[in-house]
């Protein structure tokens, strides 16, 4: 996973909006996700040139910076859905 190698400034809201969004695919992600919710496998169809490893990473920062959200489904087999939060 990359990291800075300066700091964020905290008062430049701009700065850290660029660093929320920035990543080959997070644009991508988030324009197929602004359509509906999905599931992993239908975002890679959307983007098939895109590695899976690649998109989870990517998801998962996204999560972490909570532009998006993972619902988990207690069945078999197992159901992951990926929503914008907005």
């Amino acid at each position: 996973m990359y990291e800075r190698k300066t700091p964020l400034k905290n008062d430049c809201s701009i700065e850290k909006a660029l660093n929320v969004i920035s990543g080959k695919w997070k644009p991508a992600i988030l324009s197929e996700l602004l359509k509906t919710t999905l599931r992993l496998k239908d975002i890679q169809k959307g983007l098939p040139e895109a590695s899976k490893r690649a998109l989870t990473q990517q998801l998962k920062e996204m999560i972490e910076d909570n532009l998006i959200e993972k619902k988990e489904f207690n069945q078999f087999p197992k159901k992951l859905n990926i929503q914008l939060l907005l």
